[in-house]
Protein backbone atom coordinates (compact mmCIF):
# COMPACT_ATOMS: atom_id res chain seq x y z
CA UNK A 1 0.00 0.00 0.00
CA UNK A 2 1.52 3.41 -0.55
CA UNK A 3 -0.40 7.05 -0.47
CA UNK A 4 -0.93 8.53 -4.31
CA UNK A 5 0.72 12.01 -2.88
CA UNK A 6 4.03 9.84 -2.25
CA UNK A 7 4.06 7.46 -5.36
CA UNK A 8 3.48 11.10 -7.14
CA UNK A 9 6.72 12.22 -5.61
CA UNK A 10 8.50 9.41 -6.46
CA UNK A 11 7.92 9.81 -10.03
CA UNK A 12 8.90 13.25 -9.98
CA UNK A 13 12.57 12.58 -8.76
CA UNK A 14 12.81 9.70 -10.76
CA UNK A 15 11.93 12.10 -13.76
CA UNK A 16 13.87 14.30 -13.01
CA UNK A 17 17.05 12.44 -11.71
CA UNK A 18 16.98 8.86 -13.22
CA UNK A 19 14.69 9.72 -16.55
CA UNK A 20 14.06 6.48 -18.51
CA UNK A 21 16.37 4.80 -16.43
CA UNK A 22 15.16 1.03 -15.20
CA UNK A 23 13.57 2.48 -12.34
CA UNK A 24 11.88 5.02 -13.51
CA UNK A 25 9.88 2.67 -16.21
CA UNK A 26 9.21 0.07 -13.70
CA UNK A 27 7.41 1.98 -11.35
CA UNK A 28 5.84 4.14 -14.16
CA UNK A 29 4.49 0.39 -15.12
CA UNK A 30 3.76 -0.12 -11.84
CA UNK A 31 1.62 2.93 -10.31
CA UNK A 32 0.41 4.02 -13.59
CA UNK A 33 -1.10 0.56 -15.16
CA UNK A 34 -0.55 -0.77 -12.56
CA UNK A 35 1.34 -4.15 -12.76
CA UNK A 36 2.82 -6.21 -11.10
CA UNK A 37 6.61 -5.99 -10.02
CA UNK A 38 7.62 -9.33 -11.70
CA UNK A 39 5.97 -8.37 -14.62
CA UNK A 40 8.06 -5.30 -15.32
CA UNK A 41 10.96 -7.10 -15.65
CA UNK A 42 9.50 -9.42 -18.16
CA UNK A 43 9.35 -7.16 -20.63
CA UNK A 44 11.14 -6.76 -23.82
CA UNK A 45 11.16 -3.77 -26.27
CA UNK A 46 9.47 -5.98 -29.06
CA UNK A 47 6.63 -6.07 -26.57
CA UNK A 48 5.40 -2.76 -27.25
CA UNK A 49 3.22 -1.37 -29.78
CA UNK A 50 3.54 2.26 -31.26
CA UNK A 51 0.46 2.03 -33.43
CA UNK A 52 -1.87 0.79 -30.68
CA UNK A 53 0.21 2.16 -27.51
CA UNK A 54 -0.05 -0.60 -25.71
CA UNK A 55 2.31 -3.81 -24.20
CA UNK A 56 1.84 -7.15 -24.28
CA UNK A 57 3.30 -8.87 -21.43
CA UNK A 58 4.54 -12.36 -22.53
CA UNK A 59 6.72 -15.18 -21.36
CA UNK A 60 10.06 -14.70 -22.94
CA UNK A 61 11.84 -18.11 -21.56
CA UNK A 62 14.39 -17.57 -24.18
CA UNK A 63 15.67 -13.77 -24.10
CA UNK A 64 16.53 -14.25 -20.41
CA UNK A 65 12.83 -12.13 -20.05
CA UNK A 66 10.19 -15.63 -18.12
CA UNK A 67 7.28 -13.75 -16.59
CA UNK A 68 8.00 -16.12 -13.69
CA UNK A 69 11.21 -14.87 -13.16
CA UNK A 70 11.57 -15.19 -9.01
CA UNK A 71 10.94 -11.11 -9.15
CA UNK A 72 8.47 -9.37 -6.27
CA UNK A 73 5.56 -9.70 -7.28
CA UNK A 74 3.60 -6.86 -5.44
CA UNK A 75 1.26 -4.80 -6.72
CA UNK A 76 1.07 -0.77 -5.65
CA UNK A 77 -2.19 0.65 -4.63
CA UNK A 78 -2.96 3.80 -3.39
CA UNK A 79 -5.33 2.66 -0.43
CA UNK A 80 -5.83 6.38 1.54
CA UNK A 81 -8.19 7.46 4.19
CA UNK A 82 -10.10 9.06 1.30
CA UNK A 83 -10.30 5.36 -1.26
CA UNK A 84 -13.47 3.22 -0.33
CA UNK A 85 -12.21 0.30 -1.94
CA UNK A 86 -14.48 -2.51 -2.45
CA UNK A 87 -12.43 -5.46 -1.34
CA UNK A 88 -9.67 -5.11 1.22
CA UNK A 89 -8.73 -7.45 3.68
CA UNK A 90 -10.55 -6.58 6.44
CA UNK A 91 -13.82 -8.97 6.41
CA UNK A 92 -16.40 -6.77 8.39
CA UNK A 93 -14.95 -3.68 6.26
CA UNK A 94 -15.60 -5.55 2.72
CA UNK A 95 -19.00 -6.20 3.94
CA UNK A 96 -20.24 -2.87 5.36
CA UNK A 97 -18.85 -0.63 1.78
CA UNK A 98 -20.13 -3.94 0.02
CA UNK A 99 -23.75 -3.40 0.73
CA UNK A 100 -23.72 0.40 -0.53
CA UNK A 101 -23.20 -0.87 -4.18
CA UNK A 102 -26.02 -3.50 -3.41
CA UNK A 103 -28.17 -1.34 -2.16
CA UNK A 104 -27.27 0.83 -5.08
CA UNK A 105 -28.56 -2.09 -7.73
CA UNK A 106 -31.35 -3.11 -5.62
CA UNK A 107 -33.28 0.57 -5.99
CA UNK A 108 -32.36 0.74 -9.51
CA UNK A 109 -34.19 -2.86 -9.56
CA UNK A 110 -36.97 -1.97 -7.80
CA UNK A 111 -37.77 1.83 -9.17
CA UNK A 112 -36.41 1.64 -13.02
CA UNK A 113 -36.40 -2.41 -14.00
CA UNK A 114 -39.43 -3.45 -12.29
CA UNK A 115 -41.44 -0.61 -13.34
CA UNK A 116 -39.98 -0.99 -16.94
CA UNK A 117 -41.61 -4.51 -17.04
CA UNK A 118 -44.49 -3.58 -15.35
CA UNK A 119 -45.85 0.03 -14.81
CA UNK A 120 -49.03 -0.86 -12.96
CA UNK A 121 -47.37 -1.55 -9.93
CA UNK A 122 -45.33 2.00 -9.55
CA UNK A 123 -42.47 2.66 -7.70
CA UNK A 124 -41.37 1.74 -4.28
CA UNK A 125 -39.44 4.83 -3.42
CA UNK A 126 -41.08 8.17 -5.40
CA UNK A 127 -38.37 10.16 -4.90
CA UNK A 128 -35.37 7.16 -5.93
CA UNK A 129 -33.52 9.12 -8.04
CA UNK A 130 -32.77 11.80 -5.70
CA UNK A 131 -31.90 9.15 -2.92
CA UNK A 132 -29.72 7.72 -5.80
CA UNK A 133 -27.86 10.64 -6.67
CA UNK A 134 -27.66 11.91 -2.92
CA UNK A 135 -25.73 8.43 -2.57
CA UNK A 136 -23.60 8.85 -5.24
CA UNK A 137 -22.47 12.20 -4.38
CA UNK A 138 -22.36 11.24 -0.61
CA UNK A 139 -22.04 7.40 0.16
CA UNK A 140 -23.24 6.10 3.19
CA UNK A 141 -23.00 2.89 4.96
CA UNK A 142 -26.71 1.16 4.91
CA UNK A 143 -25.90 -1.57 7.29
CA UNK A 144 -24.09 -1.79 11.03
CA UNK A 145 -20.48 -3.29 11.61
CA UNK A 146 -22.02 -5.95 13.89
CA UNK A 147 -24.46 -7.11 11.05
CA UNK A 148 -21.32 -7.24 8.55
CA UNK A 149 -19.35 -8.90 10.71
CA UNK A 150 -21.98 -11.30 11.55
CA UNK A 151 -22.88 -11.66 7.63
CA UNK A 152 -18.96 -12.61 7.11
CA UNK A 153 -18.51 -14.68 9.96
CA UNK A 154 -21.80 -17.16 9.07
CA UNK A 155 -20.68 -16.97 4.81
CA UNK A 156 -16.94 -17.84 5.42
CA UNK A 157 -14.85 -17.23 8.74
CA UNK A 158 -17.24 -19.17 11.12
CA UNK A 159 -16.69 -22.54 9.10
CA UNK A 160 -12.92 -21.75 8.46
CA UNK A 161 -12.89 -21.51 12.35
CA UNK A 162 -14.79 -24.13 13.22
CA UNK A 163 -11.73 -26.16 11.29
CA UNK A 164 -8.73 -24.57 12.97
CA UNK A 165 -10.91 -25.44 16.48
CA UNK A 166 -11.31 -28.62 15.68
CA UNK A 167 -7.76 -28.76 14.19
CA UNK A 168 -6.40 -27.27 17.38
CA UNK A 169 -8.74 -29.38 19.85
CA UNK A 170 -6.96 -32.73 18.19
CA UNK A 171 -3.87 -31.43 18.48
CA UNK A 172 -4.02 -31.06 22.44
CA UNK A 173 -5.61 -33.95 22.97
CA UNK A 174 -3.71 -36.71 20.30
CA UNK A 175 -1.01 -36.62 22.63
CA UNK A 176 -1.03 -39.71 25.08
CA UNK A 177 1.96 -38.84 27.18
CA UNK A 178 0.78 -35.29 28.66
CA UNK A 179 -2.47 -34.19 29.45
CA UNK A 180 -4.31 -31.72 27.22
CA UNK A 181 -3.40 -28.63 29.70
CA UNK A 182 -0.03 -29.08 29.62
CA UNK A 183 -0.02 -29.87 25.94
CA UNK A 184 -2.21 -26.50 25.54
CA UNK A 185 0.18 -24.06 27.18
CA UNK A 186 1.95 -21.43 24.96
CA UNK A 187 5.62 -20.26 25.89
CA UNK A 188 5.02 -18.56 29.24
CA UNK A 189 1.23 -18.96 28.96
CA UNK A 190 0.06 -22.22 30.95
CA UNK A 191 -2.72 -24.25 29.68
CA UNK A 192 -5.55 -23.12 31.42
CA UNK A 193 -5.13 -19.37 30.15
CA UNK A 194 -4.85 -20.48 26.47
CA UNK A 195 -7.69 -23.14 26.56
CA UNK A 196 -9.28 -19.81 28.37
CA UNK A 197 -8.98 -17.39 25.61
CA UNK A 198 -9.86 -19.89 23.04
CA UNK A 199 -13.47 -20.62 24.44
CA UNK A 200 -13.75 -17.17 25.02
CA UNK A 201 -13.03 -16.28 21.59
CA UNK A 202 -14.96 -18.98 20.03
CA UNK A 203 -18.16 -18.29 22.30
CA UNK A 204 -17.74 -14.55 20.90
CA UNK A 205 -17.11 -15.16 17.30
CA UNK A 206 -20.57 -17.75 17.45
CA UNK A 207 -22.59 -15.21 19.18
CA UNK A 208 -22.27 -12.69 16.85
CA UNK A 209 -22.78 -14.90 14.10
CA UNK A 210 -26.30 -16.22 15.44
CA UNK A 211 -27.58 -14.00 18.09
CA UNK A 212 -30.60 -12.71 16.27
CA UNK A 213 -30.82 -9.01 15.15
CA UNK A 214 -33.09 -6.48 13.01
CA UNK A 215 -31.64 -6.50 9.55
CA UNK A 216 -30.91 -3.64 7.92
CA UNK A 217 -29.30 -5.22 4.55
CA UNK A 218 -31.60 -4.11 1.97
CA UNK A 219 -31.96 -6.43 -1.03
CA UNK A 220 -30.82 -9.67 -0.02
CA UNK A 221 -32.00 -12.74 0.07
CA UNK A 222 -32.00 -15.35 2.51
CA UNK A 223 -35.33 -17.74 2.13
CA UNK A 224 -37.02 -19.41 -0.45
CA UNK A 225 -36.68 -22.09 -3.08
CA UNK A 226 -33.84 -21.32 -5.09
CA UNK A 227 -35.22 -23.48 -7.83
CA UNK A 228 -38.50 -21.48 -8.31
CA UNK A 229 -39.56 -17.00 -8.04
CA UNK A 230 -39.57 -15.92 -4.89
CA UNK A 231 -43.38 -14.76 -4.21
CA UNK A 232 -42.83 -13.00 -0.93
Amino acid sequence: MIDSEVADGILDDLSTYEYASERHVCFLLIWRAPLRRGATHALDVDDYDPQEVSLDVRHHPETGTPIKNKRDGERFIDLSEETHPSHTIQPSYTSLWYDVYRSRIRMLQQNLFANALDPSQGTEHPDWRVELSNDYRTPKLKVTFREALANRLRRVYLALFGVLLAAWIFRITVTPRQDWLTTAAIAAAPGSVVVGVVATFSVTVLGIAIWPHKRQAKGESREGDPETWNED
